[in-house]
Order: C-alpha cells, then sequence, then structure tokens
C-alpha cells in the first residue's frame, strides 16, 4: 500500500510539471496591469536608461493629482528573478554586458532572431506568456548601450502603446472569464441598438431618470465606479462633435440627472481617440455631488452612431479619496471597449 502510494505521488509530480516550465502549472501572473518589472543587465545601464524608461510613462491628472500611467520597478542582472511574476515585463540588454540577462534572453529567443536584432542597431521583440500565463513581456536588445539608449528613445511610444493594447486585450479577457450580464445587453442591442458587455460585478444602478435618456452601472464602494450612458440626438454627428458647448452641456446634463452633480470648468481637458476602433472625442476633468460636498475625477467618451442621428456620451466616474484612481479607470475603460452598434 505503501508503495502505491508514493507511485501515486510520483506520478503526480510528473504530471504537475516538475521539470517543466511554470507556464504549465502556474495560473497566472499577479499583480495589477500597471505594474512594469524593468530588467537590466547592470545597474549602471539601469541608470543611464533611466530617461528613456521615465518617457514611456504618462502623467495624468486627477483632481489636481498627478499619477503615472504605470508603476515601475527595476531589477537588474542577477535578481532579474524577481521581475518573474509581474504582468508587464521590459527586458533591456546590452549584449556586451553578458551576464545572467544575457542567458536569460538566448533563452528566449531564437538564434535567428538574435543573429537579426545584433547585427543592425538593435531591436525589440514582444512575447507573450513568458513565465506564467496573462503576461506579456517586451525584449530590446541591442550591442552597446548607446545604440540602446537610442532605440529605447526612438520606440518608447510603440513600446506605451504595445503595453496598453495589451493590458486592454488581457482585461477584457478576464472580464468575459468572469462572465457578464448576457440577458442586459441582449436587451439592449434590441431596444437601444448598442451593446456593452458589463461584468457580473458590475449592476445597473439607474435607467431613464425623470425622463433623461440615460443609464447608469455602478461598482459599488468604497471605492465607487461607476459607467453612465446618454443619448443625445443631433442631425450631424460631425458637426455635433466640433460643438464644444454642445457636448460640455451634454456631460453637464449626465451628471445632473443621474449622478447630482456639478463638472468643474475649469479642470475640463479635451482630446481625441478611438474607442472601440471609433474616432470619439474625450473630454476630462472633476466633479462635484450637489448633495454632499464630495468629489472626483471623470472621463468622458462621445461616440457617434451615425445610423441613430445621435452621439452617445460614455462617462467613466470614480469616488476613491486618498487612493490612486489610475488602476479603476483602466479597468473601466476594457469594459467600454467592448461597445458596438447595431447593424
Amino acid at each position: 500500500m505503501r508503495r502505491l502510494f508514493v507511485f501515486q505521488f510520483l506520478v503526480l509530480l510528473f504530471l504537475s510539471g516538475c521539470d517543466k516550465p511554470e507556464t504549465d502549472y502556474i495560473i497566472s501572473a499577479v499583480g495589477s496591469y500597471g505594474d512594469v518589472a524593468i530588467i537590466t543587465s547592470s545597474e549602471q545601464l539601469q541608470q543611464r536608461l533611466f530617461p528613456e524608461f521615465e518617457s514611456i510613462n504618462s502623467e495624468e491628472i486627477f483632481v489636481l493629482k498627478k499619477e503615472k500611467t504605470l508603476s515601475f520597478r527595476y531589477f537588474q542582472a542577477k535578481h532579474w528573478k524577481n521581475a518573474r511574476n509581474y504582468r508587464n515585463i521590459i527586458i533591456a540588454l546590452d549584449w556586451s554586458d553578458g551576464g545572467k540577462v544575457q542567458g536569460l534572453v538566448k533563452g528566449m529567443l531564437s538564434e535567428e532572431r538574435l543573429n537579426k536584432l545584433l547585427s543592425s542597431p538593435g531591436g525589440l521583440v514582444v512575447i507573450k506568456d513568458p513565465w506564467y500565463r496573462n503576461q506579456f513581456a517586451i525584449v530590446v536588445v541591442a550591442n552597446s548601450s548607446s545604440k540602446l539608449k537610442k532605440l529605447l528613445k526612438d520606440k518608447n511610444e510603440i513600446i506605451s502603446r504595445e503595453i496598453y493594447n495589451s493590458n486592454m486585450e488581457r482585461l477584457m479577457s478576464d472580464n468575459k472569464k468572469r462572465g457578464f450580464h448576457v440577458e442586459v445587453v441582449a436587451n439592449y442591442k434590441k431596444h437601444l441598438g448598442l451593446s456593452i458587455e458589463f461584468p457580473l460585478d458590475y449592476r445597473q444602478n439607474q435607467i431613464m431618470p425623470d425622463g433623461y435618456k440615460g443609464l447608469e452601472w455602478i461598482i459599488p464602494g468604497p471605492p465607487t465606479r461607476g459607467i453612465s450612458l446618454g443619448w443625445i440626438e443631433t442631425d450631424d454627428c460631425k458637426l455635433a462633435l466640433e460643438d464644444i458647448e454642445f457636448l460640455t452641456e451634454a456631460r453637464s446634463e449626465l451628471g445632473k440627472y443621474l449622478h447630482s452633480e456639478t463638472i468643474v470648468m475649469s479642470s475640463l481637458k479635451w482630446g481625441e481617440e478611438k474607442l472601440a476602433g471609433i474616432d470619439a472625442v474625450r473630454l476630462s476633468g472633476s466633479w462635484v455631488s450637489d448633495e454632499v460636498g464630495v468629489g472626483g475625477p471623470f472621463k468622458c467618451y462621445f461616440v457617434p452612431d451615425p445610423s441613430q442621428k445621435q452621439i452617445i456620451c460614455i462617462d467613466l466616474l470614480v469616488y476613491a479619496p486618498d487612493k490612486e484612481k489610475m488602476e479603476y479607470f483602466r479597468k473601466m475603460r476594457s469594459v467600454i471597449e467592448t461597445l458596438s452598434f447595431s447593424k
């Protein structure tokens, strides 16, 4: 009986992958999607490249407080293994440094790919799930520190965009795995002409209050997060999206009816970007509650739906005093990236 138990135990060890890569039995990388581990081949290289790494990391202002989009942690040379469980990883290698990180990169890239990188000024390679599931890595290699510095400087926008896009993709996958309100989404598609996949941890808080054409979904706090939608009728979506006063009034109306709030006009910042692949106008700023005197940041997107002669105002709002807001907005953005219109 004892021999049988030992045999079964050894079989289980074999099947669990004792000598296999950790991706085979570790479910997922851990931590926030805003965390980025940066591995360099030496401490001196890290210090030299520090300005280039920081240029990857943009800032956002939430109610007068600046927050970095990402949070960097640095690891050098023989300590690189401490970075393995992060969701996002950047490996920057000066090939002439040799050492542990060179051995790491040799194991991650094919000989053909490495030779191609080292025969040129250098380059970068994107790798999914290098150690754990749900992980993303960018390997940047050059055969001198000066070439590596120039490469990072030239590619900082690409690296930032790759991390952002990968984070959105993985967050949306996480949302699907947790499940979403299928019946509600189907109902919206039938009666409202659009769909957004709201995860199960959200609940519909209100719909069409006092006749206002809008609705709100929230995750109750603390911290409280909300996604609100308002419908704005217009004969010309293009002209309406160019009318700042018109859009400001639309966002003010949404705040009044759905949140009993006032937006702070001096805080407003405008921009343009794509939401769910659709050209949209972005408005960000701060709000103040008319009822209890608290406030916080918001991000608002105006998305055209020309087939219905309307613009959808999609608002993301956070109330999280004394907490950083970036990760909450990142997760809400992954929800509204599922927006689609019925044809």
